[in-house]
């Protein structure tokens, strides 16, 4: 991607100020050495596999979902040169006002890059120290890399990446580093990721689909015959559903109701019930693709999903559930064990 612009702020903590100033620094004209090394870090610091998080979202009066962080962050990258440099102060100012007074000033970069209809935001945040020479007079920002940044501070840098294009799906996950907070200095879910992004903490699609399987066939092994019809249920309506993003606690409320609900969620951990992941059906399909009945007289049926209510049938009669088959018998063997 080519880089589009790059803005620089000299961040001190305004937490508790009443009337918060705006930040020094705006729009700059980068060095090829400051360009460079901003665009390797992506790599080095190996940004794009690290912590997923999605922005918080809230119903507008259309129904659309709206974060206004997000919103900066599109401006910044889609907007003109007013609507992106009064972007970037807002992201700058959000910063300063997440950071308490244990906080140290800091060097922000916020960066918009471009390939075709497609944009990405990254920032990073180092400690005001002898890396970078900042200066910002009157309407010119100058910066200036001193030093080898990966020696002096980057031990201690913030980053956070997002990109997509400019649709309403679009730029709500992304990718984020705290390493300062990583050695004790502080919550990165409190000051860099919830307050100042106003993102949590999400799952990969596949590995919080591989979770869901795992919760549910827990809280179904230990149902009451009841409940296990809706898991049954929610296993067979979740395949087809169009909503394919949410998070554990929204997939209970969504498809559980009572002890099912309750039975579910107190599988998952607590760190985990709020986080959001993309549903990858086919996961989900490789890791539950059948339903087993263990019967009296040590009988099992196993039956692909789709056939449940099709060809075998379960009969509920008061507190007894019977399963009727009815299909054609293609193959005999004799095991040692079932399946």
């Amino acid at each position: 991607m080519k880089l589009s612009r790059i803005h620089a702020y000299e961040i001190v903590p305004q937490k508790k100020i009443a009337v918060p100033a705006d930040p020094p620094g705006g729009l700059f004209v980068p060095t090829p050495a400051i360009e460079s090394t901003l665009a390797n870090l992506v790599t080095t610091a190996k940004l794009e596999d690290q912590a997923m998080v999605s922005f918080q979202s809230s119903a507008t009066t259309s129904g659309v979902a709206s974060n206004p962080v997000r919103d900066l962050f599109l401006r910044f990258c889609f907007g003109n040169k007013p609507q992106s440099d009064k972007a970037g102060l807002d992201l700058a100012r959000r910063l300063s006002i997440a950071m308490d007074e244990r906080s140290k000033s800091l060097l922000l970069f916020i960066a918009s890059y471009k390939d075709g209809s497609k944009r990405r935001a990254t920032v990073w945040v180092f400690p005001s120290d002898e890396a970078f020479q900042f200066a910002a007079k009157s309407m010119t920002t100058t910066v200036s890399l001193l030093t080898d940044i990966f020696n002096k501070s980057s031990r201690l840098r913030k980053a956070a990446l997002f990109e997509g294009d400019k649709t309403t799906t679009s730029f709500w996950d992304g990718r984020v580093i705290d390493l300062q907070s990583s050695k004790g200095d502080g919550d990165p879910a409190n000051y860099w990721i919830e307050d100042f992004l106003d993102c949590r903490l999400a799952l990969e699609g596949k590995t919080g689909t591989r979770h869901l399987v795992a919760y549910l066939k827990a809280a179904y092994d230990n149902a009451i015959p009841a409940d296990r019809e809706q898991f049954y249920s929610a296993m067979v309506a979740v395949r087809t559903d169009p909503k394919i993003r949410f998070s554990y606690r929204e997939f209970a409320n969504r498809y559980l109701t009572g002890t099912a609900n309750t039975g579910f969620l107190g599988h998952v951990p607590d760190d985990q019930k709020s986080l959001k992941f993309d549903f990858d059906r086919k996961t989900f399909e490789s890791k539950l693709s059948f339903v087993v009945f263990e019967l009296t007289k040590n009988i099992w049926v196993s039956s692909p999903f789709d056939e449940i209510g099709q060809s075998v049938e379960v009969i509920e009669d008061g507190q007894e559930r019977r399963v009727r088959v009815d299909a054609e018998i293609v193959r005999q063997a004799v095991r040692s064990r079932h399946a």
